[in-house]
């Protein structure tokens, strides 16, 4: 099975290798950025190269911390729609409060584009987030009026727009919460495992909130 790997790079170094390294022992072919086999083409900007990447593989395995990464440069998504989507929140009384969310192109990173195209092309989609971050989201759901709001440990509130993005998914939204390189490491290999011998079992994976 060909599994491309998306997640911000230099602050998931260890855990890029060993997703990698998991992976290739279990006999996948990962592709990923930094691999000196990627399919790169002539011409092309970084982040294109990633999205048309995408086509090519089977499995999208996304890993998500505190970072959002980079935004979107490229030329082939430059002309699509916003993503538009509303996320609940709550208002100074406490009480529930809906707020249309809309990301255009050039805001949205680059692991947000390749989720996109993932989805758009019916791929398998294993996302895996830390459990902070995760933790922090609710927190800004709780102050979603707060429009000075910053994250103590996330990157920037988008991260969280792309968490909630991904939850409304109509297949394979879920989301795999690991607190430490430990944890992360024995619910990869589960759920790789169970992709690869069961692959409709990610097709119904639901958001259970």
């Amino acid at each position: 099975m060909k599994v491309f790997l998306s997640s911000t790079a230099y602050d998931l170094l260890d855990i890029r290798a060993m997703v990698i390294d998991i992976l290739t022992k279990q006999g996948h072919e990962v592709i990923y950025h930094e691999s000196p086999t990627f399919p790169a083409k002539v011409d092309l900007h970084s982040h294109d190269q990633c999205i048309l990447a995408i086509e090519n593989c089977d499995t999208v395995v996304c890993v998500l911390d505190k970072r959002y990464g980079g935004e979107y440069r490229g030329e082939i998504l430059k002309d699509d729609k916003p993503i538009k989507f509303a996320i609940l929140g709550k208002d100074s009384k406490g009480e529930k409060l809906k707020q249309e969310i809309e990301i255009p192109i050039h805001k949205m990173s680059i692991t947000w584009c390749e989720l996109n195209r993932a989805y758009a092309l019916n791929k398998n989609v294993i996302t895996f987030s830390r459990q902070r971050t995760l933790d922090e989201k609710e927190t800004r759901r709780h102050n979603q009026y707060l429009k000075t709001f910053r994250p103590a440990y996330a990157e920037k509130n988008e991260l969280f727009d792309l968490i909630d993005w991904i939850t409304k998914q109509k297949r394979n939204n879920w989301i795999v919460p690991f607190n430490t390189v430990v944890d992360f490491e024995d619910k990869l290999s589960v759920y790789i495992v169970s992709e690869r011998k069961h692959p409709i079992f990610f097709n119904n994976l639901i958001d259970p909130k």
